[in-house]
């Protein structure tokens, strides 16, 4: 029974995480451009980080939601106890470009950089992606 679970772990570990979908990506576009209409260019205002700051809760509220439909409808585990996990790998080489988006954001803000923050959250967000896909299926970590 041992070798069993020793099987299923490797396994696991082995798993290619595939429940990031297109139609999520597309529904956190169109949020963006939303988001870009209504707080308009970057200026030195609250109200112009709050927005976007909501857009980030949004667009992770829209990612998770289709990242568990996806996962549920193709009967695959998306979160399990395993450190191993697709999803838990996954989410070890995403979050951290995304946490120092979360400490460079005040750093630019109290240093009226504000209109600076667009290219730091795109140079972040494109290397969290490029992290997090390194542990995709084969194809993606090629583009």
């Amino acid at each position: 029974m041992e070798n069993l679970r020793y099987i299923r772990e490797t396994m696991s570990r082995a798993g290619e995480f595939t429940g990031v979908p297109g139609w999520g990506g597309v529904a956190m576009g169109v949020t963006a451009v939303a988001a870009a209409a209504i707080s308009g260019p970057p200026d030195n205002s609250l109200r112009w980080v709050l927005i976007w700051l909501a857009e980030a809760a949004v667009a992770s509220l829209i990612a998770l939601a289709a990242m568990t439909i996806k996962a549920r409808r193709s009967g695959a585990a998306l979160w399990t106890s395993s450190r191993g996990a697709p999803a838990y790998r996954f989410a070890l080489a995403y979050a951290p470009p995304l946490v120092a988006g979360f400490v460079l954001t005040p750093v630019f803000a109290a240093t009226d950089l504000m209109a600076r923050l667009p290219g730091c959250w795109l140079l972040l967000y494109g290397t969290a992606l490029a992290a997090g896909g390194a542990l995709s299926v084969r194809i993606v970590p090629l583009m």
